[in-house]
């Protein structure tokens, strides 16, 4: 007798020792034509059963088509921007070289809050689109479950609902520069909308984050020197009423008097007086230049620095900007020439007996009757002098804030720009209509070969000549073939 195992899938037969075979054989674990047997047998079950076959691929062909038509579309919408925010603003990501290389997350998902979200959706009528745009197999769920005994949600409940739904659905991704808005929605219309919107609150809001703090900024500045000029203002009309009742109490015929009505004064020297003039002229001239020079460099880096953020190393537009700063710097032919200009003035001036001191600005002239040994006055003047300064800082502080602000304002346009915008799809994206098709086809192939072999195995009936010698080992004789 032969033992016989199976093993994966396989018989390994023992044979007695001494026969001179290996110690085992591997045999298949279909003997020879038996599954040309078995195959040949489905596809004569599906001839003999060809109406059976036809009605199961119909019906569930049916059923598929149905379950297409039934089940809800989806139609994607997407909007892509690029986002560079100024060095500073809230949100920029910096690079390891330190500068910016884009949005951060969390400040692109600023429009999905519960505040820009309910805008949102009164903005879009949201609510509205919701009840007249919920497909119909939904609409017979929420149908069902009121009938279940389900409560209606009020208005409250119900904007919380479609804002957590927003917040699901309203997909907001930040890569570098690169932000993606997207939004899935049954009606193609309602879907771009939403995206359209999402997309100008965020440039909106990214508009606010950068400009508004530079706004205040100047507003403040501003501020401060309109209560630095009060300041002034209440200090000078203090001392001029000082001056005032000095001059009432003097006689016009003392020298007193003549000063106290400026009447008295020591002439200057004409010469040095002229030469006065040539250098604090030469001077302005020196720091208009100076100013210049110094705006139009931060304009040009500024300009560079940006470019860097969109544009690869190498590229003609940041050599070009290259080469302007160099230029620049390398300009200071004129500016030198004024300077030793404006030294050969002063020396000659120091020679006649002018003092540098003299040189710089008067400041306010002062009332002869307020003299400087009164304290009162000399405080008065002090205090004067004080707040003249910091009155131009303070206007130093309000010129910068309004070019900062004026420049930010001027490349918002260039750092947030709209690369794929929104558009109203023609096609939904789910579901695919073509493939469930096929996969219906198919399954239904499948379902009507399934059901015509058990159709003809049910009953255990012998239907072919292969059955009688394999299953009841029987010898066949003769085969009579079907009419």
């Amino acid at each position: 007798m032969r033992e016989e195992r199976e093993m994966g899938g396989q018989f390994l037969r023992q044979q007695p020792a001494g026969t001179g075979r290996a110690s085992g054989e591997v045999t298949s674990l279909f003997e020879p034509g038996e599954l040309g047997d078995y195959l040949g047998f489905v596809f004569r079950s599906v001839r003999r059963r060809w109406k059976l076959a036809a009605s199961i691929l119909v019906v569930f062909t049916a059923a598929a088509a149905a379950a297409v038509a039934l089940i809800p579309r989806r139609y994607h919408v997407e909007a892509r921007l690029f986002a560079m925010p100024v060095e500073g603003a809230p949100g920029a990501l910096r690079g390891a070289n330190g500068e910016p290389s884009g949005l951060a997350q969390g400040a692109a998902e600023v429009i999905v809050t519960h505040q820009n979200l309910s805008d949102l959706i009164r903005e879009v009528d949201f609510a509205g689109r919701w009840r007249a745009e919920r497909p119909p197999i939904l609409r017979l769920v929420d149908r069902a479950r009121q009938a279940l005994g389900a409560r209606a949600l009020d208005h409250e409940e119900f904007e919380r609902a479609l804002i957590a739904y927003l917040q699901k659905k309203l997909i907001v991704q930040a890569k570098g520069a690169d932000v993606t808005i997207a939004f899935d929605w049954p009606e193609p219309g309602t879907a771009h909308e939403v995206v359209k919107i999402a997309q100008q609150k965020l440039l909106s809001i990214r508009h606010a984050a950068e400009l508004i703090p530079l706004e205040r900024r100047v507003n403040a500045a501003e501020a401060s020197t309109i209560v630095a000029q009060r300041r002034i203002d209440e200090l000078v009309s203090r001392l001029d009423d000082v001056a005032k009742h000095r001059r009432e109490g003097a006689r016009a015929s003392s020298v007193r008097g003549l000063q106290a009505q400026g009447k008295f004064r020591d002439l200057p020297d004409p010469r040095l007086a002229e030469e006065r003039l040539q250098i604090m002229a030469r001077r302005k001239d020196i720091a208009e230049m100076e100013d210049v020079r110094h705006k139009r460099l931060s304009e040009l880096n500024a300009q560079l620095s940006e470019q860097k953020a969109t544009l690869g190393k190498g590229h003609p537009a940041l050599r070009d900007i290259e080469d302007r700063i160099r230029s620049f710097e390398r300009q200071g032919t004129e500016l030198d020439a004024l300077k030793r200009e404006e030294q050969r003035l002063l020396a000659a001036y120091v020679r006649s007996g002018g003092k540098e001191i003299e040189l710089s600005d008067p400041g306010p002239t002062w009332s002869a009757v307020l003299k400087d040994d009164d304290e009162p006055s000399a405080y008065g003047k002090a205090r004067i002098v004080m707040e003249l300064t910091t009155l131009q800082q303070l206007l130093g502080q309000v010129a910068e804030a309004r070019v900062a602000l004026a420049s930010a304002k001027a490349s918002f346009d260039s750092r947030y720009i709209v690369i794929v915008p929104s558009e109203v799809p023609e096609k939904p994206a789910a579901p695919n209509v073509p493939m469930l098709m096929l996969a219906g086809i198919f399954g239904g192939l499948l379902l009507a070969v399934f059901g015509t072999v058990a159709s003809d195995l049910r009953g255990g009936v012998i239907r072919e000549t292969w059955q009688a010698q394999r299953r009841l080992d029987l010898a066949v004789l003769a085969e009579v073939p079907a009419p």
